[in-house]
């Protein structure tokens, strides 16, 4: 039987050392970049190997990437069942942006660590039952982190439940910033202290997330729209408003936006997710999980699990809806670094690109490095690149505006 410590766990461990500095240090991209390494050194020896996914499902976990989330369940599976017997594709870096079964060229210093071990045993090495206490565990300590109250929370009353909210800094016009799936307003704690120090930002929780309570009903454009309406009536801030939504809640900002063109000065679409993606992954990109796949769903808070249920509505309805048009929109997206047009980052990219063609006159902007959270990957440049929009395109005086029949008359935030 194979033995729990590998001639490669050294090296495999210092990969996974130097992960967790640069996590530490909030680059999320070199962290996992050390994880692929060390997947590449863990290939032959299946404790490490499943230890690495292991590591990857974690690190997808705190990003609230939910594509690397499934991707390394399965991975996990198959890591315990097959690197016995030799079946993994030499060389592969073990990410959910690759495919599983892909051999890859293996970069030439970890040829030279990989020669320095002997061949291993063929033996199978089954953990994945305490793995699973692991997951749960991971998820625990996840919750409880999020779980952190903030100061000077407020609550807004919309559809019969409660909806917590902050306002932060003064000067106009607002910025209301919209979280992405799995994502409260603590997402945003970092970038909305810097920008509240120049205007108002308001951040929220949508319903079922960190301290709202979980709505009535399907969880879609329409629901989004009625508590973002019923946020900002009772947030006492003055519009119109700079809606700035990440991934899901770009979504949630196109369809305001168009519900609502008079109460928003501009649109800000860092990473959103595009109405017509699902529909463009699923024709081009092969084993890529384009949706959250539903056996997932125990694995997921509440409030995630309800919009994943309503997502296919949510892409319908801001489908159906005329875009806002002549206002300023900026949209934020990362690089794509991948040779292969089908590839997830391909589509991707290729849809960012249609999705500011959407808005004529729109600015797209691509950076150079980070992953789908910007505003954590490359907080000053994503900071930067928001505050020269505003200061640049979008007017400064606020107005009195009507939200859904309540006047909002409010003292200049």
């Amino acid at each position: 039987m194979m033995t729990v410590r590998s001639p490669m766990a050294p090296y495999v461990q210092f990969e996974l050392k130097a992960a967790d500095l640069f996590e530490q240090r909030r680059d999320f991209q070199a962290a996992f970049h050390h994880l692929e390494r060390a997947h590449v050194l863990s290939q032959n020896w299946t404790l490490q190997h499943v230890l690495v996914h292991w590591r990857m499902f974690a690190w997808g976990v705190r990003r609230h990437d939910w594509r690397e989330i499934a991707g390394q369940a399965f991975r996990i599976v198959g890591a315990a069942a097959k690197t016995g017997f030799g079946l993994v594709p030499r060389g592969n870096t073990g990410g959910a942006n690759v495919s599983p079964f892909r051999a890859m060229p293996i970069p030439e210093d970890l040829v030279a660590v990989l020669a320095k071990a002997p061949k291993p045993s063929r033996a199978r090495f089954l953990a994945f039952v305490a793995l699973k206490f692991a997951v749960w565990a991971i998820w625990a300590a996840l919750s409880s982190a999020d779980a952190q109250p903030h100061q000077n929370v407020r609550t807004a009353f919309v559809d019969g439940h409660r909806v917590a909210f902050r306002v932060i800094g003064s000067g106009h016009p607002a910025v209301v910033m919209i979280s992405g799936l799995g994502d409260g307003m603590a997402s945003f704690d970092e970038v909305a202290a810097e920008l509240g120090k120049s205007r108002t930002v308001i951040v929220y929780d949508r319903a079922g997330y960190g301290g709202s309570e979980r709505g009535k009903g399907p969880r879609d454009a329409a629901a989004a729209e009625r508590e973002l309406s019923g946020v900002l009536a009772q947030s006492g801030v003055a519009g119109p408003f700079v809606l700035s939504g990440h991934s899901l809640g770009g979504l949630f900002a196109e369809y305001y936006a168009a519900k609502h063109p008079e109460q928003v000065a501009g649109l800000i679409l860092e990473e959103s997710r595009p109405a017509d993606f699902t529909r463009r992954c699923d024709a081009s990109v092969r084993w890529a999980m384009c949706v959250p796949p539903a056996w997932l769903a125990w694995l997921l808070p509440q409030g995630e699990r309800d919009e994943v249920a309503a997502l296919s509505s949510v892409m319908d309805e801001v489908e159906g809806v005329t875009p806002m048009r002549n206002k300023p929109v900026l949209v934020l997206s990362r690089a794509n670094k991948s040779t292969n047009e089908h590839s997830f980052d391909a589509v991707w990219a290729e849809a960012q690109s249609d999705l500011a063609a959407r808005y004529p006159g729109s600015l797209h902007l691509t950076a150079e490095s980070g992953g789908h959270y910007l505003h954590h990957d490359l907080r000053d440049w994503f900071i930067a690149s928001v505050q020269a929009f505003l200061s640049e395109t979008v007017p400064s005086k606020a107005t009195r505006v009507e939200v859904d029949g309540l006047l909002d008359d409010a003292s200049q935030r």
